[in-house]
């Protein structure tokens, strides 16, 4: 009988080949927010308006213009179909029964 290891014990083993890069990507997030908002002057009516028109566009996208009340039945949906009649195909009267 063999002896079970630990359902942890991958983790406790440290490979050398493995490279942990949080910290760079750390500081590359910390220089990217520092870089966007130092370079915006409070004084700058226009820099401000683009940012502004920024963040605007992105709660479009995040905000979906959706009908709260048509859920649950409350709404009917109609869907229109060009009419089928023309397609119909007669029934067979001497099919056996």
């Amino acid at each position: 009988i063999l002896p079970q290891a630990p359902a942890n014990a991958h983790l406790k083993v440290l490979d050398e080949e493995i490279f942990d890069d949080d910290d760079f990507y750390h500081q590359l997030l910390r220089e990217l927010i520092e870089r966007k908002t130092s370079s915006l002057d409070p004084n700058d009516q226009v820099a401000m308006g683009r940012q502004w028109l920024a963040i605007q566009k992105l709660r479009s996208k995040i905000h979906k213009k959706v009908d709260r009340k048509a859920s649950k039945g409350r709404k009917l949906r109609t869907e229109l179909y060009r009419s089928l009649f023309g397609q119909l195909h007669p029934p067979n009267e001497g099919h056996g029964d």
